[in-house]
């Protein structure tokens, strides 16, 4: 196939696709000329691996044997660790981050914004905080680098020095849903055993800045547990909260204002416990919902552009869990 085309990765994948089709997401992924093939056993692995390849030579496709990594635990493949129990960053993409330039043009900061996007799931409200860079590259307005993005930039970088990791759940075992608001948005942490399962966070719309503390913190739980639920519906889980009043959320269906009211019916799929603790307590949910950069404009700034190698990623990890 021909290189320097626009259309070579997309045709070659679906090529790939095609070939592989009955032993994706059976044996093997596949991403362009990447092939990740696995099994619960060494056995279901070789066999697997086998098939692999005689499917390959079917198609009078080679494959580079120098490349090729095999009956490992751990393995790098885009850009990230993946162990059967976890998933990080590399340790190479985390050095090109941290060592990254403060950026001169607009060209520059589009890059880094991209690189760091392709980890956002690892990092505690990267939406948020990216939202004061995200307006630099509006072509409307003057591209300048002040101390304030300088700081916001090395806040950032700094995310990257700790070791970013999420791990991956035992789907039968029980979850902690930590959550908080605060002026400006909210936050959220899913827990197993007291490890990170998924980092949540938010900004709030101009009409939600207007609601009462109790409504934020309601609209808080609520709002996670509907992004969660693959993880919690079907399964009893216990909700953390600072807001003392969330207690009796299961309890009083006249709680709270009209627009709370119309929410509790929204809360009865799910089943849960509800856990007091003091605001100083709950570090992470409060952190995800305050470290959020204001802006003068009404309406949340998200970054949305989801990339192929994400949505893999997210096979790969639902991949782990069902198999256990």
């Amino acid at each position: 196939m021909p290189q320097g085309f626009k259309n070579v990765p997309a045709t070659f994948q679906r090529a790939m696709q095609l070939i592989l089709s009955d032993l994706l997401e059976k044996a093997c992924l596949v991403y362009i000329d990447d092939i990740l093939v696995y099994g619960d056993t060494m056995e279901q692995h070789d066999e697997n691996l086998n098939k692999v390849l005689e499917r390959l030579n079917e198609y009078n496709l080679e494959e580079n044997k120098e490349k090729r990594v095999e009956r490992v635990e751990n393995i790098r493949f885009l850009g990230y660790e993946i162990s059967y129990n976890s998933v990080k960053p590399s340790i190479k993409r985390a050095q090109g981050i941290m060592s990254y330039k403060s950026p001169t043009t607009r060209k520059e900061l589009q890059r880094f914004i991209g690189m760091i996007n392709y980890d956002r799931h690892f990092v505690k409200g990267l939406s948020e905080l990216l939202a004061p860079l995200y307006r630099l590259l509006s072509k409307e307005m003057k591209f300048v680098w002040s101390q304030k993005e300088e700081d916001i930039f090395n806040t950032i970088k700094n995310q990257w020095k700790r070791d970013l990791e999420l791990f991956i759940p035992d789907m039968k075992g029980k979850f902690t849903l930590e959550t908080d608001a605060s002026d400006i948005g909210l936050g959220a942490c899913l827990r197993q055993n007291g490890k990170p399962v998924a980092y949540l966070s938010r900004t709030l719309s101009g009409a939600e800045r207007n609601y009462g503390i109790t409504e934020r913190e309601v609209l808080a739980s609520l709002w996670a547990m509907e992004k969660l639920q693959y993880h919690l519906i079907g399964k009893k889980f216990k909700l953390v909260t600072d807001h003392k009043a969330i207690e009796f959320i299961k309890t009083k269906i006249e709680f709270g204002s009209a627009r709370i009211q119309r929410w509790f019916y929204r809360f009865e799929k799910f089943d849960f416990d509800v856990e007091y603790r003091k605001g100083c307590e709950m570090i992470t949910a409060d952190a995800l919902s305050r470290s959020l950069y204001d802006s003068n404009t009404p309406n949340a700034v998200y970054i949305r552009n989801v990339i192929p190698k994400i949505k893999l990623l997210n096979i790969i990890y639902y991949l782990i869990i069902e198999r256990r």
